[in-house]
């Protein structure tokens, strides 16, 4: 009898990339400074998808995942939460927050960019 993979729970944190106006993310931060939150300067909104994904390791489940997000895949993800020339996505793993990946237009599924987060 084989042994099963574990579970790799990755977060997909998907905002508006930096170069594009957001809009919502604009109203938020008008919404905080009548509040009286001046010293807010910046505010990007966006979506979190968490992704249960069945690997062996988590870099293999974050592979997965990025998958779902390419443009040129057979099953993109919906076009109302994800377009690839506006929205930079970020994945992390919960088992392992130190692997991340950020897919935006450029590094799509051919190049990737992963980082440590600072400790």
């Amino acid at each position: 009898m084989g042994q099963e993979n574990p579970i790799h729970e990755i977060d997909a944190y998907i905002l508006v990339s930096p170069t594009t106006n957001d809009p919502e993310g604009n109203t938020i931060l008008d919404g905080l400074h009548q509040l009286g939150f001046n010293e807010v300067s910046k505010v990007r909104f966006g979506h979190v998808v968490t992704f249960d994904v069945n690997a062996s390791t988590t870099e293999e489940a974050i592979s997965t995942v990025e998958r779902v997000f390419d443009p040129a895949g057979d099953i993109p993800i919906n076009s109302q939460i994800y377009s690839p020339n506006v929205h930079q996505v970020t994945l992390e793993a919960k088992s392992n927050p130190d692997v991340t990946q950020t897919l935006t237009e450029t590094t799509t599924s051919t190049k990737r960019r992963s980082k440590k987060k600072a400790e």
